[in-house]
C-alpha cells in the first residue's frame, strides 16, 4: 500500500512552479513597460534637445529663404543614428501651417516627412516638433523623428540583463532552498505517515483502516462482491506484557505484525487498531476464503516466537463479520467482527467465530445485563450468602465462605459465572469487591461473639489484586468493625496468578505483612506454576469440586487429591476440600489427610439470619450421622470467605446440587 500523494504533490508542484512563473512574468512585464517609459523619455529628451540646437542654427537660413544652409544644417544630424529624418517648416503666413523649408532622411529608410505641419497635427510616435523663434515671432518648426531600433535594443539589453539577474536569483533560492525542501517533504511524509501508520509496527492505523474499509465496501457494493472483516485479539497478550515488561511486549507485536502480513494474499490489508487487536480486510472473499485465513493466521501465530533467549507461545481469537450480510458499512462490519470475536474469546480462546444474529442477541442481552449491574449496588440487589465450612477430623464449625448472590427484579437470580466477568470488564468489580468485603467483616465481628476467634476471608479478582490501594482498603476495613487481620483470609484463583504483575506482587507481600492469611482457591483446575506455591505467602490450598465429586470411585480423582492433600503438608500448608456431598467423599478426604471441608453435606450458603439459625447454635457431632446430622459447634481456627464465586471462584457458583441428598 502506496504511502504517500506522489500525483497529488506533483500536480501540486505544478501549480506552485506555473503560480511563480506567472508572477515572474507579470514582474518582468511591469519593469520591461517601467523601463519602455524610461527610455522612451530619455529618446525623446534627447531628440528635443537636438531640434533646439539645430533649430536655433537653421532660423537665419529660414529668415533669409536659404535652403541649402538649412539642409546642410540638417545632415549634422546623421551622426545621430537614433533620428531617421528631420524636416524644417517655415511659416509663410501668421496662424498657417508651416510648409517644409528643408529635409533630412537616413540613409535606407522608407520615412516620409508630411510637406506641412500645424500647431495642432499629431506627431507620430517617437518623434518631436520644436518651434523656432526670432525676436519673439515665431518663423518655423524644427520635426524629428527616431526609429523604434534604439530604443529596442535598449529594452532587449535590459530584458536580458533582468531575466540574467531573475534565473541567478531562482537558482540561488533554488539551492538555498533545497535542504528547507527536503526538510518539508520529509516532514509532511513523516506527518502523513504518523497521521495513518501504527508507529510500532508500520501497518495502518485505525484512521487509515476506516478509509480502507469504506473503500473495499464502496467497491464491493459496485460489483456485487464479497468482503470479509477479520477482527484479531491476541489472547493473555497482557501476561506477557506485564511479566516481561513493555519493551519485549513491543517486539512481540512487531513480529506478530510480520507474521499476518505473511499469513493473507498481497491484496488484503492488515492493520492495527489497538494495543492487541488487529484487522485484515479481505477483498472480494467469502464465508469460505474468511474461514481459510483465519485459519492460517490461527496456525501462523500458533509457532512460539523467539524473543532474545525466550521462546513465547500466543494465541488469537478471531471474530469474522462478511459484508454485506453482517453490515452495510464500516462501523456496523467492525461491530458485528467484535461481537464474534467475543464470542470466540468466550468459547476458550485461540479460535475463530462468524457472526450471528444469535450473538448479536446476546451482545445486546449482555449490554442490558451490564445496564442492570451497574444500578444492582445502589438498588441493593445484591447480597452476600454464608457456606459453613467444617474440621474434618471433629465436626466443629471452623468457618463459613461468604458467596455474592445477584436477585435481579429484571433477570431473576443471576449466577455470578453471568455477571462477575463482566463486573471486572466494565470496572464494577472494585465497588462491588469493597462492599463484599465490608458485609464479610461485618458479619465475621459479630458473630466472633458467638465463635471465638472467628475469621473472615474474601475472595478478591485479578483486577482487585491489580488495585495499588488494596491493602490500605482492606486495612480500613478491618479497623472500621474492631477485627484483626488473622480474623480475615483472602483467597485468590490460580487464573489471578497468569497475571502476576509487579502491583499484584507487591500487594501480596503488604497484606501477607498484615498477617493475613492467604488461600488458593480452585486449586488444581489452574495454569499457575507449582513454583508459584513457594514464593507467595500461600497458606491454605482449597481442592476444586471436580476433583471431589467422584471420589472414591474416581481412581484418577483419588490420586489427584491425594497428591494435592501430601503436597500441601510437606510445604506446611492447610487443604480445604470443597463440594463435599456425601459420607464417602468426607471420609475419603479425611482419611487422605485433609483437615477441612465444606459442601452440600453440611448445608447451602444461606443469608446471614439464616447462617446463624443452623450453625451458632450447638450443633451435633459430625460422626454420629455423617450424612444428615447437623455438626456440632465449637472453638474454630479459621473462617474462609470466598467473595464472589463458589468452587471454581469467579467463574462458577461455589455449590452444585447433590447427586444423592
Amino acid at each position: 500500500m502506496s504511502r504517500g500523494h506522489t500525483p497529488a504533490r506533483n500536480l501540486n508542484s505544478r501549480l506552485q512552479l506555473l503560480a511563480a512563473g506567472l508572477a515572474l512574468t507579470i514582474a518582468m512585464a511591469v519593469l520591461v513597460s517601467i523601463e519602455y517609459v524610461k527610455e522612451r523619455d530619455a529618446l525623446l529628451a534627447s531628440l528635443e534637445a537636438q531640434a533646439r540646437i539645430v533649430g536655433e542654427g537653421s532660423a537665419a537660413a529660414l529668415l533669409f529663404d536659404d535652403p541649402a544652409n538649412a539642409a546642410v544644417n540638417l545632415a549634422a544630424l546623421r551622426s545621430i543614428a537614433a533620428i531617421r529624418g528631420a524636416a524644417l517648416y517655415r511659416h509663410t503666413q501668421p496662424g498657417s501651417a508651416a510648409l517644409r523649408f528643408a529635409e533630412y532622411l537616413a540613409p535606407n529608410t522608407s520615412l516620409s516627412l508630411p510637406d506641412r505641419m500645424g500647431a495642432d497635427d499629431k506627431l507620430p510616435p517617437l518623434s518631436v516638433a520644436v518651434p523656432i523663434a526670432m525676436e519673439g515671432r515665431n518663423i518655423g518648426l524644427i520635426h524629428i523623428v527616431s526609429g523604434p531600433e534604439v530604443l529596442v535594443a535598449r529594452l532587449g539589453r535590459y530584458l536580458i540583463t533582468v531575466l540574467l539577474v531573475a534565473a541567478g536569483a531562482l537558482a540561488l533560492a533554488y539551492f538555498l532552498t533545497g535542504r528547507m525542501r527536503r526538510h518539508i517533504a520529509e516532514t509532511e511524509s513523516m506527518l502523513h505517515t504518523h497521521a495513518n501508520y501504527d508507529d510500532l509496527t508500520q501497518l495502518p492505523n485505525r484512521r487509515m483502516f476506516n478509509q480502507c474499509m469504506n473503500r473495499a465496501v464502496s467497491d464491493a457494493a459496485t460489483s456485487g462482491r464479497a468482503v470479509s472483516l477479520l477482527f484479531c485479539d491476541l489472547d493473555n497478550f497482557k501476561v506477557i506484557n506485564d511479566s516481561l515488561g513493555h519493551a519485549a511486549g513491543d517486539a512481540l507485536l512487531e513480529l506478530v505484525a510480520h507474521r499476518l502480513r505473511s499469513a493473507v494474499r498481497q491484496s488484503d490489508t492488515i492493520c492495527r487498531i489497538g494495543g492487541d487487536e488487529f484487522v485484515a480486510i479481505l477483498e472480494d472473499c467469502g464465508d469460505r476464503g474468511a474461514a481459510t485465513v483465519a485459519a492460517h493466521i490461527i496456525d501462523t501465530l500458533t509457532t512460539p516466537f523467539t524473543l532474545g533467549e525466550r521462546s513465547l507461545s500466543i494465541g488469537t481469537s478471531i471474530g469474522i463479520a462478511v459484508y454485506p450480510r453482517d453490515g452495510s458499512d464500516t462501523g456496523h462490519l467492525l461491530r458485528a467482527a467484535d461481537t464474534a470475536l467475543f464470542a470466540a474469546k468466550s468459547a476458550g480462546r485461540n479460535m475463530a467465530r462468524f457472526f450471528s444474529e444469535t450473538l448479536d442477541v446476546q451482545a445486546h442481552e449482555r449490554m442490558a445485563l451490564e445496564g442492570g449491574l451497574r444500578r444492582a449496588l445502589q438498588l441493593h440487589e445484591f447480597q452476600v450468602c454464608y457456606q459453613v465450612q467444617i474440621e474434618a477430623a471433629t465436626g466443629d464449625v471452623i468457618g463459613a465462605e461468604a458467596l455474592l448472590r445477584w436477585h435481579s427484579p429484571e433477570f431473576g437470580d443471576v449466577p455470578p459465572d453471568r455477571f462477575i466477568g463482566l463486573a471486572e470488564e466494565c470496572g464494577l468489580i472494585g465497588e462491588i469487591g469493597t462492599w463484599v468485603l465490608n458485609e464479610a467483616c461485618g458479619q465475621a465481628a459479630k458473630w466472633t461473639r458467638h465463635i471465638p476467634g472467628f475469621v473472615m476471608a474474601v475472595n478478591l479478582s485479578g483486577k482487585q489484586l491489580e488495585d495499588p490501594a488494596l491493602p490500605s482498603q482492606v486495612d480500613a476495613c478491618l479497623k472500621r468493625f474492631g477485627i484483626t487481620a488473622q480474623q480475615l483470609e483472602l483467597e485468590i484463583t490460580e487464573s489471578t496468578l497468569l497475571t502476576h504483575s509487579e502491583v499484584m506482587q507487591e500487594n501480596l507481600r503488604a497484606l501477607d505483612a498484615m498477617n493475613l492469611g492467604l488461600s488458593l482457591d480452585d486449586f488444581g483446575t489452574g495454569y499457575s506454576s507449582l513454583a508459584y506455591l513457594k514464593r507467595l505467602p500461600i497458606a491454605r490450598l482449597k481442592i476444586d469440586r471436580g476433583f471431589v465429586q467422584d471420589l472414591p470411585h474416581d481412581n484418577e480423582d483419588a490420586a489427584i487429591v491425594s497428591a494435592i492433600i501430601a503436597l500441601a503438608s510437606s510445604l506446611g500448608m492447610d487443604v480445604v476440600a470443597e463440594g463435599v456431598e456425601t459420607g464417602e467423599q468426607l471420609a475419603f478426604v479425611r482419611n487422605a489427610g485433609c483437615r477441612f471441608v465444606q459442601g452440600w453435606l453440611f448445608g447451602k450458603a444461606v443469608a446471614p439470619e439464616q447462617f446463624e439459625s443452623d450453625h451458632l447454635p450447638s450443633l451435633a457431632r459430625l460422626d454420629e450421622t455423617p450424612e444428615h446430622s447437623h455438626v456440632q459447634a465449637a472453638t474454630p481456627s479459621h473462617l474462609a470467605i470466598g467473595g464472589y464465586g463458589g468452587a471454581s471462584g469467579l467463574a462458577s457458583p461455589n455449590y452444585m446440587a447433590p447427586k444423592s441428598h
